[in-house]
C-alpha cells in the first residue's frame, strides 16, 4: 500500500486488483476503481482495460460504453489484447462507438493471433454468419478450435454441436468431454445427450452425466433424463419427479410431458393434462398448443361441445401463428366444417395457402381440389395443376390420382399422357386402388388410339374436394 501511495504505477494496479477481488480485504469497487484511475493516469494498460470493464458493465458506476470505448482504446494503444477483443466486441454491437463489423473482425483478428480465446470465438461467429467478414465456415471451424483448445466453455459448445449437426458424435464428445469433467452443467448436459444418440451400450455413461447436470438444476438435463427413464418402466416414477422439477423451473416441454403423463392409462385426469398443456402453450411450447386443439377437438359426453370447439379453434390458431403448417391446414377444415369458428370456404383457401406454403402436402392437395372445383376460390385448372404438383411430389397419393387424370385430359396443362401414366403408378404404388384401374382404362385407352379404333377417349375422374387428405 505504501508503494501504491507513493504512486508507484504496478503497485497501484495491484491494489486495485486485491480490493476489486476482495483478496487478503473486504471487497471495494469504488476504492478499486480509484486505484485503476490512479494507474491508468500512469498509462498501466491493465488499469485502463479494467475501467473500461468497469464502466461497460456498470460496476458501482452508471453504465457508460463511451467512456469504457475510450478506456479499451488507450489499452489497444498499449497492445493489451484483452481490451483489443472487448472493444471489438463495441464495434460489433455499435455500443460507444459507430457500429463498425470490419474494425469488430480486424480487432478480433489481432487478438486471436495473440491467443485470445474469447476473440477466435467471436470471429468464428462472425465468419459463420457472414458479418464483417466472407461466411467461412472452414475458417469459423479453424477459429473455433483455436478458442475450443483454450477449454474457453463458448467455443467449445457450439463446436462440438456443430460436429454434431454434422453426424460427427465421436468429434462432438471429445471437444466436450474436458468441460464436462471439468463440471460445467451444459456441457455435462450437452455430453449426455450425445451419448444418449450413440446408442445403448453408452446409456449408463449418458445417465451419469446428465444426472450430475440436473442435480445442478440444469433443466434441459432433467428433461433429456427424464426422457430416457420413461422407457424404463420401474424408473416411471423417477421421470415424473423429474418432469415435475423442470416444469416448476419453468420448462414448457416438462409441462408437456407431464401432461402426456396425465392422459395414460390409470394416471388418467383430464384436467391435469389440460392445466399442464395451458401452462406450456403460454410459454409458446407449439405441440402443447396442437395438444390441446385435439383434445378440444374429442367430442366427449357432458362437455359444452360448441364451447370445447372455439377452444380447439383457438388453440390451432395459436399455433398456425406460430408457424406450424399442421395447424393451418387443421383450421383450413374448420372453416370448411364451421366448427368452432364461422363457416368460409374463403377463409379455408387462405389457411389451406399458408400451410401449403409451409409444407403441408395435404394442404396442397386440398387447394388443389378447391381450385379445380372453384371452391372457395375462382375455378382454375391451371392452378389445381400447380398445387397437385407440388403435393404429388411430396408423396400424396390422391394429388397424384387428380394430377395425372388432369395431364391424361390436357385440363389446366398440355396433356401428356406419359406422365400421367408415371402418376397414376405412384398413386398405385402408394395404395390407391382407383388408381390401378384409370391406368388401366388410359393404357387400354392408348392401345385403341395406336390401332385407330373408334371411341378411345380418356374418361378418368377427380376425387372429390371434400375427400379429406390422410
Amino acid at each position: 500500500m505504501a508503494a501504491a501511495s507513493a504512486g508507484h504505477v504496478a503497485a497501484q494496479a495491484s491494489v486495485a486488483r486485491m480490493l476489486a477481488d476482495g483478496r487478503g480485504c473486504p471487497p471495494d469497487r469504488q476504492a478499486a476503481r480509484r486505484w485503476y484511475e490512479a494507474a491508468a493516469e500512469g498509462a498501466d494498460p491493465d488499469a485502463e482495460f479494467a475501467l473500461g470493464v468497469i464502466y461497460a458493465n456498470g460496476l458501482d458506476v452508471p453504465i457508460d460504453f463511451e467512456r469504457a470505448a475510450s478506456w479499451y482504446k488507450r489499452a489497444v494503444r498499449q497492445g493489451n489484447v484483452r481490451a483489443m477483443t472487448a472493444l471489438g466486441l463495441l464495434y460489433q454491437t455499435g455500443q460507444g462507438v459507430e457500429r463498425d463489423l470490419e474494425q469488430a473482425a480486424r480487432l478480433f483478428r489481432i487478438a486471436g493471433r495473440k491467443g485470445d480465446p474469447r476473440a477466435n470465438y467471436h470471429l468464428a461467429l462472425l465468419h459463420l454468419s457472414g458479418e464483417g467478414v466472407p461466411a467461412d465456415l472452414d475458417q469459423a471451424k479453424s477459429h473455433l478450435e483455436l478458442a475450443a483448445m483454450h477449454q474457453y466453455l463458448p467455443a467449445v459448445l457450439v463446436l462440438a454441436r456443430h460436429n454434431r449437426a454434422e453426424g460427427r458424435t465421436g468429434v462432438a464428445i471429445t471437444w466436450v468431454r474436458p468441460a464436462a469433467e471439468a463440471g460445467d452443467p451444459e456441457a455435462q448436459c450437452l455430453l449426455g445427450s450425445l451419448l444418449l444418440e450413440s446408442g445403448r451400450a453408452n446409456l449408463e455413461e449418458a445417465l451419469n452425466w446428465l444426472g450430475l447436470a440436473a442435480e445442478k438444476g440444469h433443466i434441459q438435463a432433467q428433461v433429456l433424463m427424464a426422457k430416457a427413464l420413461r422407457e424404463v418402466p420401474t424408473q416411471r416414477a423417477s421421470a415424473v419427479a423429474l418432469l415435475s422439477k423442470a416444469a416448476a423451473a419453468g420448462s414448457a416441454e416438462a409441462k408437456f410431458m407431464l401432461a402426456g403423463e396425465h392422459l395414460k392409462g390409470e394416471r388418467l385426469d383430464y384436467d391435469k393434462a389440460v392445466r399442464a398443456l395451458r401452462e406450456s402453450a403460454e410459454l409458446g411450447h407449439v405441440p402443447a398448443m396442437m395438444r390441446l386443439g385435439h383434445l378440444y377437438s374429442e367430442e366427449r359426453a357432458g362437455v359444452d361441445i360448441d364451447g370445447h370447439r372455439k377452444q380447439a379453434a383457438y388453440w390451432f390458431q395459436a399455433a398456425a401463428d406460430a408457424g406450424s403448417p399442421d395447424a393451418g391446414f387443421i383450421l383450413g377444415w374448420l372453416y370448411l366444417d364451421g366448427k368452432g369458428v364461422e363457416q368460409s370456404d374463403e377463409r379455408a383457401v387462405e389457411h389451406f395457402v399458408l400451410a401449403a406454403d409451409r409444407g403441408n402436402v395435404r394442404a396442397a392437395f386440398q387447394l388443389g381440389a378447391m381450385c379445380a372445383s372453384g371452391q372457395g376460390t375462382r375455378r382454375n385448372p391451371k392452378q389445381a395443376v400447380y398445387w397437385y404438383r407440388i403435393a404429388a411430389a411430396g408423396g400424396e397419393r390422391r394429388a397424384q390420382y387428380n394430377l395425372a387424370s388432369m395431364l391424361a385430359r390436357g385440363d389446366g396443362c398440355v396433356q401428356d399422357i406419359e406422365e400421367a401414366v408415371n402418376w397414376y403408378e405412384a398413386a398405385a404404388a402408394n395404395g390407391l386402388p382407383e388408381a390401378r384401374s384409370a391406368l388401366a382404362r388410359l393404357q387400354r385407352n392408348q392401345e385403341m388410339s395406336t390401332a385407330g379404333l373408334p371411341g378411345a377417349q380418356v374418361s378418368v375422374s377427380e376425387i372429390s374436394v371434400h375427400d379429406r387428405a390422410s
